[in-house]
């Protein structure tokens, strides 16, 4: 008990307070079957008052593990509008990765005989189409997912449900991988279209900073 007082101290003094969270309730389960299976939400995400004001959307799920009592966490903290503003074509890094993207490519590229633009058009349409039909929101799929997750989580342990745990987290470590690999590549498109700015100001601080400034 001093431990957990001690503990919530140390939160209030750093002005730390607990995110809501979105699905299963408990975090740690001594992963026993029958009535001596315990669980217990052990694990949380906390944040100050400025993270809470920047993100107000912010909430976290508690995913699954296979390795671990404990669930790990993972928050959406949902502030960018990049989605709704980004107009322009890109091509997804992570379509490269999804059964398909190849022969749709080729098909589109053989199916136009005009010139090299006009095939890339013809391409970028097909594209479009078939993210849209076979690869879909990647966001929303996980949602659904971790929708599935919670409802075996409240079940009572058993090898049938571990199994169905198992499936669920290798169809969402797939789709993880994918929206990583997305964030990465726009991570580098703001790159390298603010960071000359952003080095250009950095070293400028740095000579102000030298010169006494």
């Amino acid at each position: 008990m001093s431990q957990m007082r001690a503990f919530r101290e140390a939160l209030e003094e750093c002005g730390l307070t607990t995110i809501r969270f979105q699905g299963y309730k408990f975090t740690w389960s001594n992963r026993w079957q029958g009535d001596g299976n315990v669980k217990l939400r052990l694990d949380r995400m906390v944040a100050n008052g400025d993270f809470v004001r920047t993100f107000p959307e912010v909430t976290t799920h508690h995913l699954n593990s296979m390795m671990s009592g404990h669930l790990p966490l993972l928050s959406y903290l949902r502030p960018s509008t990049w989605a709704q503003k980004h107009k322009r074509f890109l091509f997804e890094e992570m379509w490269t990765t999804v059964e398909g993207c190849q022969d749709v490519i080729t098909h589109a590229w053989e199916s136009e005989t005009g010139t090299v633009v006009e095939k890339l058009k013809v391409c970028q349409v097909s594209l479009w189409t078939w993210n849209n039909d076979h690869v879909g929101r990647i966001p929303t799929k996980l949602r659904s997912l971790q929708r599935k997750l919670d409802d075996t989580q409240r079940r009572r342990f058993s090898p049938l449900v571990e199994f169905q745990q198992r499936d669920i987290c290798r169809e969402m470590d797939v789709l993880l991988e994918r929206e990583e690999m997305l964030w990465r590549q726009r991570l580098w498109v703001s790159w390298m279209k603010y960071g000359a700015k952003i080095q250009d100001f950095s070293m400028n601080m740095q000579k102000c900073w030298d010169d006494g400034i």
